[in-house]
């Protein structure tokens, strides 16, 4: 996806390739579902009976959701320090003039975008703790439900919501000069803006499952992109 063809994320996304007239054996083959329920399956996956490592259990949702909002996390940090050298280097629009560090109202924004970014970053960190310690109790006969999974990568789904909320409220008072084409801060927004097309960054669509599975009814998301219990 790299030159023009997205407005950020240039040098990411998925590829297609295609593979033709080649064999491929059955036990190099294993349905998108299989992985969605793996975790529920004490015999494991392929990469668990290979290397013994629980951490092969094939769970998806939340370490592929966790993988993206570090990456906003990053984007987000990387924003603040553009931001920061702005406010050191330019001075307000309106008296009393000195640098805009010194003003509350940038400061206000800073201390906004700090606690979201730490927030975000601490979240990020909390759902690798906990898969990392659901793939552990599977290898100890505690199944991973894929319903689990789903919950915590909502987790890690408000996370991203906090770190690109972040990107926005820094990119809207950092000025028009940072907002041109070429600036660091024009790059962090792009790039945030790109993820937010991405189905794992629509956060109300994720607030519907976490609503269901509060209440214990089923969730038609889960079931609809592979993780149907009837499919095993």
């Amino acid at each position: 996806m790299g030159g023009d063809l997205t407005m950020g994320l240039r040098s990411s996304g998925s590829q297609t390739f295609v593979v033709e007239n080649a064999f491929v054996p059955d036990n190099m083959v294993a349905p998108f579902y299989d992985f969605r329920r793996a975790g529920e399956d004490p015999e494991g996956t392929f990469g668990t009976r290979l290397h013994g490592n629980s951490m092969y259990v094939g769970i998806t949702t939340s370490l592929f959701t966790a993988v993206i909002s570090a990456v906003m996390v990053g984007a987000a940090w990387a924003a603040l320090d553009e931001y920061e050298e702005i406010l050191r280097t330019k001075k307000t629009i309106n008296p009393p003039f000195h640098e805009r560090y010194k003003s509350l109202e940038y400061q206000r924004t800073v201390g906004q975008v700090v606690m979201e970014i730490r927030a975000a970053e601490v979240q990020v960190i909390e759902v690798a703790r906990q898969y990392t310690q659901a793939c552990q109790q599977w290898q100890a006969g505690i199944a991973y439900s894929a319903e689990k999974d789903f919950l915590q990568g909502a987790m890690a789904t408000q996370a991203g919501k906090m770190a690109a909320e972040s990107i926005e409220k820094i990119f809207y008072a950092g000025g028009s000069t940072a907002a041109k084409k070429g600036q660091r801060l024009n790059r962090y927004f792009r790039d945030m803006a790109t993820y937010r097309t991405h189905p794992i960054a629509q956060y109300d669509t994720a607030a519907e499952g976490v609503g269901q599975a509060h209440f214990g009814l089923p969730i038609p998301m889960l079931e609809a992109v592979g993780g149907a219990r009837s499919k095993r």
